[in-house]
């Protein structure tokens, strides 16, 4: 890059000033033939931050969600949605996936039940957390039902209900 900046500062351009014993040449300066290496790096400060400003609207790539209030949730193609709900299996109770909102998100694996390290009881209410891609546009549902899975004709306890709106 120096070589090339070198070589630039050095050409005859239009705009280029003499004062005293300096060549001014934007974007450049000429000093006894040496180029000034703050005037790149000038340049290169505004571009760094332009770039840094455009990451940061970027949409993050996990959303989570943990309770019905987070919902309908807005996500962009390729973006995951993690969902956390409150569970606790020893009760006989497990979230069953009613609609999985097939049409604009994928599944990237089972159910996974975590129950806090911290609880030193047997049957502690842990969480069961979903992890989905969205890869289509359009809108979809996620619904899931807490029930005991051998009583399906009982109404669920607990209900999760979001709309997914992909874009």
């Amino acid at each position: 890059m120096l070589a090339m900046a070198s070589a630039l500062a050095l050409q005859p351009k239009a705009g280029c000033h003499t004062l005293s014993h300096l060549k001014l040449c934007s974007p450049f300066v000429v000093n006894a033939g040496a180029t000034d290496l703050m005037s790149p790096i000038r340049l290169l400060v505004p571009l760094a931050l332009a770039l840094l400003a455009a990451c940061a609207t970027q949409p993050k790539q996990n959303v989570t969600v943990e309770k019905q209030s987070e919902c309908p949730v807005k996500l962009t193609n390729g973006q995951n949605l993690i969902l956390t709900l409150p569970s606790n299996p020893t009760t006989g109770y497990r979230w069953a996936i009613q609609d999985s909102a097939g049409g604009v998100l994928h599944t990237l694996g089972p159910e996974v039940y975590r129950n806090p390290e911290d609880a030193g009881i047997v049957g502690a209410a842990g969480v069961s957390t979903w992890r989905f891609q969205a890869f289509a546009t359009g809108t979809g549902r996620l619904r899931l039902t807490s029930q005991q899975p051998w009583a399906p004709e009982v109404l669920p306890v607990e209900s999760f209900d979001c709309v997914i709106s992909v874009n």
